[in-house]
């Protein structure tokens, strides 16, 4: 549609008056004169780019091929785009006052709706407990499918571990580990706070962002992977 000509002579423009011939019969719309085809002063939405209303149509019986279509009652239309975090958003509401609804309030609640589902984070994969004493650790993804952690165990040994992360198939799922004794570490009278949560992004193809979230439970490892703003 970006390439018609006409569309974009149409997008392009504050107002148009259109007109045509209906039943020999010259009819523009809206008349008498042109009105503002985008508005955003009276629809305060964050980051509104802009709506277009619809109203006080019924069917167009003039014209065989539209006579059985219902156009948009008084009031009963609208399309609005907004933009968050670089992700545009358009609604389109169609007859939605004939179906016991508002447009202005349902616009609201779908565009809310929309961008929960784009934002909020969808847990996709969790490692659960893995067994043995954690004292401290650290993660950092290497791919979109491969991830490692390295562990510092009450029994003064240092464990790294290879992870396979798929969000695409909801897993997170350890493969190989190598632990090492590392007796006789060097002390110091100042204590480091635990590390109890750590998270780092993962690349991602599917998604604004993958990410890989480690986390102590108890004195446990578990691992959980989240995704935030799916792409379709």
């Amino acid at each position: 549609v970006f390439d018609d000509e006409l569309f974009l002579e149409f997008a392009g423009e504050e107002s148009r008056l259109v007109c045509g011939t209906v039943n020999n019969a010259q009819v523009c719309h809206p008349a008498p004169q042109a009105q503002p085809m985008l508005n955003n002063s009276l629809f305060n939405y964050p980051n509104i780019a802009g709506y277009k209303t619809g109203g006080g149509g019924g069917k167009c019986q003039d014209l065989q091929q539209y006579a059985n279509t219902p156009s948009c009652p008084t009031g009963g239309c609208m399309s609005v785009q907004t933009t968050r975090i670089g992700r545009p958003l358009i609604v389109t509401e169609l007859q939605p006052e004939s179906l016991s609804g508002f447009r202005w309030s349902d616009s609201y609640n779908l565009q809310d709706w929309s961008f929960r589902q784009i934002f909020t984070p969808d847990l996709r994969g969790d490692s659960d407990v893995q067994a043995g004493s954690t004292a401290d650790f650290g993660i950092d993804g290497v791919t979109d499918l491969h991830a490692v952690s390295a562990s510092l165990t009450a029994g003064a040994s240092f464990k790294i571990c290879n992870w396979a992360t798929d969000p695409e198939g909801g897993a997170v799922d350890q493969s190989t580990c190598t632990s090492y004794l590392l007796p006789g570490l060097a002390a110091s009278p100042r204590v480091l706070p635990v590390t109890r949560l750590k998270m780092v992004q993962v690349s991602s193809l599917y998604a604004d962002a993958d990410y890989l979230l480690g986390q102590l439970d108890g004195d446990e490892l578990r691992l959980q992977l989240w995704r935030v703003g799916q792409r379709e």
